[in-house]
């Protein structure tokens, strides 16, 4: 042994190292046989498959079994890699001592050779593959494993430019399936289990190609790997729809149907059991909405259902109900990207709604008087975003900031309403008139501020007239002063003893006592002005016995009611529970009230107090 690898180092000839092992052998030198046949293959390796190879004994026996193959098939052009390859690896084989009679250990070498050369060069894995087929004793004698090991190879493709090279490779599976014996492929019929992995395999390889076809390139192992995770799914959806978006020149209307033809057959070969028919249309849909271009959200159009009728189920189209949802995610998508509100994807939002009209979806109605009011806030100066505006939880704060925007603001309190009605669509009647009583409200408080006490003065009576309860402050606040304001002397006396009144009515219980004052102080304020009625009639309190006084006391009312430029108030006096606090002295303070409207000459109706 020692003598062959020295002989073999020093002369670098491998024929040396072997004619003394021949020469060993002839004179019955036993203990040398193994390293013989290694002398063989490695003469078989540099004088013939590899010439190019510079490799000594030593080296090349430090070798695994899948290094050697390699080394003997690394100058082996693609034209003659079939036929060396059959030649050489039968020979190797048959001159190694673990591998003359086992073919397990055959079958995993040809594995291991077949899985590194589909790393780097498929076409030659592939004939790897046709040579096993071709003479299938020497290597793989069981029609499971040699499926098995096309299988592997079709995962192990790293490149998706080697896709057509696959296709040719899974070939044999088919004919592999299709085989009841061994009358076509000379194998015997393949098992159940693996049919169901070769059928998956190939519907793996299918997919990468079409995946690759429309631009998403794949590789059977990725379609493996995303085939129980629905997001991923879903995301490779959303890229394939959405590369086409900014090809040039780009797709005409039928190439997008077409791709959306191609991604339901994608899903329909790869992803059967992930996503459904229906939500592979949406996604293309929604690609087509928030594309941000007009006339590719029109073709989303055509799959979507204008009208609540719409069943969707027969067309292909959505219903209406998941039309709407679409439509308002893209154009909220379009909105809260907008860097101002006069932005182009204002428009694009708009067209989105479009779609679907405001039938009967109150947020589609909500969504486009959003967008209404965008231009008319721009006039007005007020810088928020767009999805500022949108998220803002109390809409009227939009007008706050629209009136430190523009300081005359106020002045103008229908143009601002028609604003608030854009920003909160009233839903009915009383809506509407919540609505525009918090509006005058606020402009009430920013014409009292800046100390016009004008137009204050018109909100404030507009409140009182049409009862907007929520104005009582404003109107309060207002009225309590109106005595040291410029305001014509005959008409301040009736409005400050309005103002109050109304305050009153709707003020906390608390600030009941105070508005009284204020009211019974208009008379003083207000003596150089208020002249006797000849037409007003005092009514003397009636009397009663000891059970009035009691009712008083144990009944939660004492109702006035008066009646002011043809508007009714209410105001209720729990006495119950604030008898024992207030006693005569507010019953008192209410006749004096009663008296002065008297003498302003406001229409009341008859007002009777129980006395004890």
């Amino acid at each position: 042994r020692g003598r062959a690898v020295e002989i073999d180092s020093r002369s670098r000839v491998v024929e040396n190292g072997l004619n003394f092992l021949k020469l060993c052998n002839e004179n019955a030198i036993a203990g040398l046989e193994i390293m013989l046949e290694e002398f063989m293959v490695l003469d078989m390796i540099v004088y013939e498959a590899a010439p190019g190879v510079e490799i000594s004994y030593q080296e090349f026996s430090e070798l695994d079994d899948l290094a050697k193959i390699e080394l003997m098939m690394s100058e082996t052009k693609d034209e003659d890699f079939l036929r060396n390859f059959s030649t050489w690896l039968r020979f190797y084989f048959d001159h190694n001592s673990a591998t003359r009679t086992d073919f397990e250990s055959r079958f995993e070498i040809l594995r291991k050779f077949a899985l590194k050369l589909c790393e780097s060069d498929v076409g030659k894995a592939r004939k790897v593959i046709e040579a096993c087929k071709k003479d299938r004793g020497f290597t793989i004698p069981d029609t499971d494993k040699f499926a098995a090991l096309v299988i592997e190879c079709v995962y192990a493709c790293e490149r998706w430019e080697d896709l057509p090279k696959v296709f040719n490779m899974a070939d044999t599976l088919n004919s592999l399936m299709g085989a009841t014996g061994s009358q076509s492929s000379g194998f015997p019929p393949m098992s159940a289990k693996m049919r169901r992995e070769a059928s998956r395999a190939d519907e793996d390889l299918k997919a990468a190609d079409m995946t690759t076809s429309v631009g998403v390139p794949l590789v059977p192992r990725h379609v493996a790997s995303l085939r129980d995770d629905a997001e991923l799914v879903r995301d490779l959806m959303v890229k394939i729809c959405r590369l086409p978006i900014s090809r040039k020149p780009p797709f005409s209307k039928m190439d997008w149907f077409n791709l959306l033809q191609q991604i339901q057959n994608i899903r329909k070969i790869g992803f059967p059991d992930v996503l459904t028919p229906k939500e592979v249309s949406t996604i293309w849909i929604k690609s087509l909405l928030v594309s941000s271009n007009h006339d590719l959200i029109r073709i989303a159009g055509d799959r979507l259902s204008s009208v609540p009728a719409t069943s969707g189920s027969d067309d292909g189209k959505l219903t209406y109900a998941e039309s709407v949802k679409l439509c308002l995610e893209a154009s909220r998508e379009y909105l809260d990207a907008c860097a101002s509100a006069t932005g182009p994807n204002v428009a694009l939002a708009a067209e989105c709604l479009a779609l679907v009209g405001p039938g009967s979806s109150p947020e589609v109605a909500r969504d486009m008087k959003l967008i209404e009011s965008l231009p008319v806030l721009s006039q007005y100066g007020v810088k928020l975003l767009p999805v500022q505006i949108r998220l803002k939880p109390d809409k009227l704060d939009v007008i706050r900031e629209v009136l430190r925007s523009d300081v005359s603001a106020y002045s103008k309190p229908q143009k601002v309403l028609d604003l608030a009605f854009l920003l909160v669509p009233p839903a009915n009647a009383d809506d509407e008139k919540n609505i525009k009583g918090k509006v005058f409200t606020i402009l009430a408080e920013k014409a009292f501020q800046v100390k016009d006490f004008s137009v204050c003065s018109d909100l404030c009576n507009i409140l009182a007239k049409e009862r907007h309860a929520g104005g009582w402050e404003v109107c309060g606040k207002f009225g309590s002063t109106l005595s040291d304001m410029k305001i014509d002397a005959a008409r301040a006396p009736g409005l400050r003893a309005k103002l109050l009144s109304f305050a009153m009515a709707h003020c906390p219980p608390d600030k009941i006592h105070e508005y009284l004052q204020k009211s019974s102080q208009t008379e003083v304020d207000f003596s150089d002005v208020l002249k006797p009625q000849d037409n007003v009639e005092w009514k003397a309190p009636l009397e009663g016995s000891g059970e009035d006084t009691k009712k008083l006391h144990s009944h939660p009312l004492e109702t006035r009611k008066f009646c002011e430029e043809e508007r009714l108030a209410e105001v209720r006096y729990p006495c119950s529970k604030r008898g024992a606090d207030l006693g005569w002295d507010f019953a008192v303070d209410a006749v004096r009230t009663a008296f002065v409207d008297l003498r302003l000459g406001n229409d009341i109706p008859d007002v009777e107090f129980v006395k004890g």
